[in-house]
C-alpha cells in the first residue's frame, strides 16, 4: 500500500511579558509529563470540536502518538459494518473516528504525519494539544505548527520521470477570455458564464515532459495567471504560486502492518532521520 508522510516543524516563541511561571523547555515539561502523569493523562480530547489525540509512547527525545477526528453515527443513516470473512454485520453506535499517526521529535522540534486527507486540522489541534498537555501556554506566546517547505524549485521538478499529477485553478479575472480552456466546447457555455475553473491532470510517470518542465520553472507569471498552480512529483508537493515546494516522501506500507504501532513508530522514525 502506497502512502505519504508529510513534515512540519513546531514553533515555540517565548513570553516576552513578565513570566510569572518563570521559564521552561518543551523537553523539561515532557519530562515532567514522563514523572508525574497517570495513564488517563495519555488522552486529550477537543469536545467541541470532536478532536482527539492519544500518547502511544513518549520519551526523553520524541512523542509517538495517533490525531484522530471523531463524528456521530447518525440516528436515520442506515450504516452498518460487515466481517469480511463470513459477512456478518454489525450495527454501529458509536463514534467513528478517522485517525492517523504522528511523531515529534523534541531534539530538533520536527513532526513527521503519516498522510490521511479525511484527517484535518492537524496543525491547529496539535498545537492547542502541546500548550494544553505540556502547560506550555504558560512559557510561550505562539505555539505553532507549520508545514515544512524548500525553495529549490528546480532541483525538484527536472528530477527525471517524477511528475505525477498538476493541479490547476483559476478564476475569470487571471486569464482574460478564460483562454485556458475552451468552454464554448464544454456543455455550449459562453466563456462569460466561467467563475473559476479546477483541472488535474494525471500524468504518465514513463514520460519524460521536459517541455513542460522548463516552460513552468521559467514562467514568472504564474503567480499572476493562476491562484493554484501545483505539480505532484515523487518528492513532494511544488507550489509555483508561492515558489515553494511542500515536503513529502512516498512509501510503502503492508496493509496489515498499517496499525501495528511498532511498525508504524519505526516507519515514522527513520524517515524523520533521514529527511532531517
Amino acid at each position: 500500500m502506497d502512502k505519504t508522510l508529510l513534515f512540519y516543524e513546531l514553533i515555540l516563541e517565548k513570553k516576552k511579558q513578565m513570566k510569572i511561571f518563570g521559564e521552561s523547555t518543551l523537553k523539561e515539561e515532557v519530562r515532567n509529563f514522563i514523572d508525574n502523569s497517570a495513564e488517563s493523562d495519555y488522552t486529550y480530547i477537543n469536545r467541541p470540536d470532536n478532536v482527539i489525540i492519544e500518547i502511544v509512547s513518549i520519551k526523553s527525545h520524541y512523542i509517538f502518538g495517533s490525531y484522530g477526528r471523531l463524528s456521530n453515527i447518525d440516528g436515520s443513516e442506515l450504516i452498518r459494518s460487515r466481517n469480511k470473512d463470513d459477512y456478518s454485520s454489525e450495527y454501529l453506535e458509536d463514534l467513528i473516528e478517522t485517525y492517523t499517526y504522528f511523531l515529534l521529535d523534541l531534539e530538533t522540534n520536527q513532526i513527521v504525519l503519516l498522510d490521511n486527507y479525511k484527517c484535518t486540522g492537524f496543525n491547529t489541534y496539535f498545537s492547542k494539544f502541546l500548550g494544553d498537555k505540556f502547560n506550555l501556554n504558560n512559557y510561550f506566546d505562539n505555539i505553532s505548527v507549520i508545514i515544512k517547505k524548500e525553495d529549490n524549485i528546480k532541483e525538484s521538478l527536472f528530477k527525471p520521470n517524477n511528475l505525477k499529477k498538476i493541479n490547476i485553478q483559476y478564476t475569470s479575472d487571471q486569464l482574460v477570455d478564460n483562454k485556458f480552456i475552451s468552454p464554448k466546447e464544454l456543455y455550449e457555455l459562453e466563456n462569460s458564464s466561467i467563475r473559476n475553473a479546477k483541472i488535474t491532470l494525471n500524468l504518465e510517470s514513463t514520460i519524460e515532459n521536459s517541455k513542460l518542465k522548463q516552460l513552468v520553472s521559467k514562467d514568472q507569471k504564474i503567480s499572476q495567471n493562476f491562484s493554484k498552480f501545483d505539480i505532484e512529483t515523487t518528492d513532494g508537493l511544488i507550489n509555483l504560486v508561492e515558489r515553494k515546494i511542500t515536503k513529502k516522501i512516498f512509501t510503502r506500507i503492508d496493509e496489515d502492518k498499517l496499525n501495528d504501532l511498532i511498525v508504524i513508530e519505526e516507519l515514522l522514525l527513520d524517515n524523520l532521520v533521514t529527511e532531517d
